[in-house]
């Protein structure tokens, strides 16, 4: 029954009922609920970095919509929004799971700045060990992050809203 035709949000894919109905629902209200909580800190560093005040003004204005209008363009360009997950997987878990980790941890350990530090020693095949994790995942997350990448482009840019109005309703 499902299978294959399972599509990337679940809710689209069981028919619909009224629990159905009720979670998408609940859905929605998390997201205009979250929307400001996750966009603030984005648009604060954005705000300082343009020297923009702090108080209520048309720059502050401007800057906000400027922001917004990008995640709404960025939002009917690519209608498959697991394609940007893939991205996102493909690219920034690759760099925070397979090569900061083992990177900090050789810095770390071999940092003498602090006499205080207690003094680590890597064995000569754990180094190698870590810089083949690092290499890995330099790889794998450069494979991934490309292909992710053409298949947001290609594909998406193939059926966006800008090249057939009509794939604006259906996003898969």
């Amino acid at each position: 029954m499902y299978g294959d035709t399972v599509k990337s949000n679940i809710l689209l894919t069981v028919e619909l009922t009224p629990i159905v109905t009720v979670a998408i629902a609940l859905e929605i209200i998390n997201l205009l609920c979250t929307f400001m909580i996750s966009l603030n800190p984005v648009v604060q560093s954005v705000e300082e970095a343009f020297n923009v005040p702090a108080k209520f003004g048309w720059k502050r204005v401007v800057t906000r919509s400027v922001i917004v209008m990008c995640q709404i363009l960025i939002g009917i360009t690519v209608p498959s929004f697991g394609k940007i997950l893939n991205l996102i997987g493909g690219s920034l878990i690759t760099i925070c799971t397979f090569i900061l980790p083992p990177l900090m941890y050789m810095k770390l350990a071999d940092d003498r700045s602090d006499p205080k530090w207690p003094i680590r020693k890597i064995e000569p095949w754990e180094r190698i060990l870590l810089v083949e994790i690092m290499i890995v995942g330099v790889l794998g997350g450069l494979c991934s992050t490309l292909t992710s990448a053409y298949d947001v482009v290609v594909t998406s840019f193939s059926s966006s809203c800008f090249t057939e109005f009509n794939t604006c309703s259906d996003p898969t």
